[in-house]
């Protein structure tokens, strides 16, 4: 629920970082714990705030190519 709440924010901090983590885990024997972590510290950092627009959009991104569905439930 986090990080579909984080992915729904209109921005947040910079992805690059987060993304070559991330990417780097996957790199590595696909290490997946480590890939999370990566996308556990980005949905964090974007509900702390930042003034990227592209951040949620990222972190979508990122949680796809993990397998997760990030999108933000419309009613």
């Amino acid at each position: 629920h986090r990080l579909v709440v984080a992915a729904g924010r209109a921005s947040g901090p910079s992805p690059e970082p987060f993304a070559a983590r991330l990417r780097a885990a996957l790199d590595n024997d696909l290490d997946a714990p480590h890939a999370v972590e990566a996308l556990d510290d980005f949905a964090s950092a974007t509900l702390s705030g930042g003034d990227d627009p592209g951040a949620p959009a990222a972190l979508r991104e990122l949680g796809a190519l993990l397998g997760l569905d990030l999108e933000v439930p419309t009613e």
